[in-house]
């Protein structure tokens, strides 16, 4: 297996169906907003192995200060090769190299495979769900 790694944002199919793969996809996104989320990021990431989309990530920020790491995902049978890994260290080397700081959010479970990474703790995080989402 050869992982190939490009910026170039994939079809709204082909992300459709890896949110779909992983279960992400409970708003009922279509394709064409899944594709506008990554068109609308600062930088993003996409891993494949051959023409199957296996994994991304992206950075939403001003451009300036902050960015915020989102929607890094893997499909399970990838998981655990050093692809999440990798994508990440290339977004953060663009950040670092914009003079931007990154933050994220994530589950608990994640938080040592994001300390590895160099991310550390530093506050609570809260959200609020639309009413019609």
């Amino acid at each position: 297996m050869e992982i190939r790694y490009t910026e170039e944002i994939p079809s709204g199919e082909s992300l459709f169906e890896l949110m779909e793969h992983l279960g992400w996809n409970r708003t009922g996104g279509s394709p064409a907003l899944l594709r506008q989320t990554q068109e609308q990021s600062w930088a993003g990431i996409y891993a494949y192995d051959g023409e199957t989309l296996v994994g991304a990530a992206r950075i939403v920020s001003d451009g300036a200060a902050t960015g915020f790491l989102n929607g890094l995902c893997v499909k399970p049978e990838y998981r655990n090769r050093g692809i999440a890994a990798h994508m990440v260290q290339v977004l953060l080397k663009k950040c670092e190299t914009a003079g931007i700081c990154t933050e994220l959010f994530c589950a608990e479970n994640l938080v040592s495979f994001y300390r590895r990474l160099g991310f550390e703790p530093f506050a609570v995080g809260m959200k609020k769900v639309p009413e019609n989402g």
